[in-house]
């Protein structure tokens, strides 16, 4: 049962207890009336013994109805003052429902722009990072040690012999570089916990990537070396 159907039930029982109670109000109305003629009649000498305990059992059972109708004319209230306070608070409910469904769909447009916001700046990431100079440092040396500042850069050897490069054990991690050996001879990559080497035909050029993958002691870099050779 719904609480419009029960609104509805709780309105015509108090409308059929008002009705009830009316017609008790009537035949307490007669009773009294009758009481009165029987007591006149007693006074003028009239036999009424058996009429007056016929009237006091009607006035019993009228009382009695009359008491049972307040009985449920009370249970009647009690239960239209539930049924509205079930209504004010589906009422809230309803309104909370409702705010609560406004500020999901306002939340669900900012995560749409926020959505739109990342992309475009994953765009404009991606636009700055092909548009951007390729940085080359040409290096002559047999020997050299990659600096720091220098992160990101390619490096570019071109001596016609052996290359030593040394990783400093205190690069940080994510340092990257670019590399390329350009000329003739071996490209000997070299730090205290590595010791990498590329071999090349004085026809073929290496060239690859360097990465330091962690650094957790500050002092211990671990580098990554990618590479090939040109065919």
């Amino acid at each position: 049962m719904t609480i419009s159907t029960d609104v509805q039930g709780t309105a015509s029982a108090l409308a059929a207890l008002d009705l009830a109670n009316k017609a008790l109000t009537d035949v307490a109305a007669l009773l009294a009336r009758a009481t009165a003629e029987n007591n006149r009649a007693a006074a003028n000498g009239v036999a009424t013994d058996a009429k007056i305990a016929v009237l006091a059992d009607a006035q019993r059972a009228v009382d009695a109805a009359m008491s049972e109708l307040s009985l449920l004319r009370n249970d009647v209230t009690a239960k239209a003052q539930a049924v509205a306070t079930a209504q004010a608070a589906v009422a809230v409910a309803k309104a909370t429902v409702d705010s609560t469904a406004e500020a999901l769909e306002i939340l669900a447009g900012q995560v749409e722009e926020d959505a739109a916001a990342a992309q475009n700046a994953a765009t404009n990431a991606e636009s700055l990072i092909v548009s951007a100079p390729v940085v080359r440092i040409v290096i002559p040396d047999t020997s050299y040690t990659l600096l720091a500042e220098n992160i990101g850069k390619y490096h570019d050897f071109t001596a016609a012999t052996a290359i030593t490069v040394t990783l400093p054990a205190n690069m940080p991690e994510g340092w990257h570089c670019g590399w390329a050996q350009l000329g003739a001879g071996r490209i000997t990559f070299a730090g205290a916990h590595n010791a990498l080497e590329m071999t090349k035909s004085a026809a073929k050029d290496a060239q690859g990537f360097l990465r330091v993958r962690d650094n957790a002691g500050g002092n211990a870099a671990y580098w990554l070396l990618s590479g090939e050779v040109a065919e």
